[in-house]
């Protein structure tokens, strides 16, 4: 559910300018209605926030306008995390680190690296770092 769409089960919707929200409570506290709008919405990362300056919980308040908590958190679209095959990324992480293994053992011997051997060193880590931070 949007941002938008929590607001329009509200009564006495008012923007506050900076971003949030006030209106009228529709929680179990405000039995004889909500003269001083005392609920906060916010925007939130993940779903929409809700304050009552009463005390009405979240849960409260949803039950009251015929929704669930789980209505307060906006749809995860269903795109798939990673979409690079499984062994493809075993390949990948192969390559990648057997460069790094061989720079690894011309550090240990002495050799001096190049700009390209510095660059690709530097693309394989990356590689590296991406891959297993996408996949564990």
């Amino acid at each position: 559910m949007t941002l938008n769409e929590f607001l329009s089960h509200l009564d006495g919707v008012r923007y506050n300018g900076t971003g949030d929200y006030t209106a009228k409570c529709p929680g179990p506290l405000h039995e004889h209605g909500d003269k001083h709008p005392s609920l906060s919405v916010t925007d939130g990362t993940k779903g929409v926030l809700l304050h009552c300056y009463a005390g009405c919980t979240a849960a409260d308040i949803c039950e009251d306008i015929g929704l669930s908590l789980g209505d307060l958190f906006y749809e995860q679209r269903a795109t798939p995390r990673n979409t690079i095959p499984p062994i493809d990324v075993l390949r990948i992480l192969q390559q990648e680190t057997t460069i790094l293994g061989i720079a690894a053992g011309d550090m240990l011997a002495g050799k001096p690296f190049t700009d390209d051997d510095l660059r690709l060193i530097q693309q394989a880590s990356a590689r590296v770092l991406k891959l297993t931070s996408a996949y564990l």
